[in-house]
Formats: structure tokens, sequence, C-alpha cells
């Protein structure tokens, strides 16, 4: 497995529970990987997991207190929260 695959997969771990952004987990991932981690690098991998559709991207929206779901190109990436995507039930 590549060093860019394991940290990917660390990142999509620590979205499969909660929303997240880079500034919410780059120390969790720093401390799983025992290594420095910046939050650009964190960004990285989430929008790459966002394009591979591992990820959902969202925006939270002040006036309904929800998360909205959007294309990684539609917002500013600062405002950014990020889920991991639930695999589809086998029918």
């Amino acid at each position: 497995m590549s060093a860019q695959q394991e940290f990917c997969d660390v990142v999509l771990d620590l979205i499969s529970d909660d929303f997240e952004a880079p500034s919410t987990i780059t120390s969790d991932i720093a401390r799983a990987l025992s290594r420095e981690v910046t939050e650009g690098e964190v960004l990285d991998a989430l929008l790459a997991l966002a394009r591979d559709g591992r990820a959902q991207a969202y925006v939270f929206a002040v006036d309904s207190h929800q998360y909205v779901p959007v294309s990684v190109g539609d917002a500013p990436f600062e405002t950014l929260w990020f889920m991991a995507r639930r695999p589809r039930p086998a029918l």
C-alpha cells in the first residue's frame, strides 16, 4: 500500500462517524501516523476522497443549522466539511 493510500485510509476512518474539516482532524492524523501533518495535506486527501466518491463534501447552513451536501467546486475549500459515504446495502 502506498503512503498516499495509507494517508487517505486514515482520513477516511476519521470522517466515518461525523462531519469533519481539516482543522478538526489534523492533529488526530498526525498522532495516528506519528509524524507532522498539515491541514493542506488533509484537505488534499479529503478532496481526493470526495472526487473518488468515498466522501461527501458539505457546507454548514447557519440559517437551518444543517450540513448541506455540495460538490467540491461549489464552495470555498475553507468552508467545506466532509463525511464518509456509506456503502449501499446489497440487494
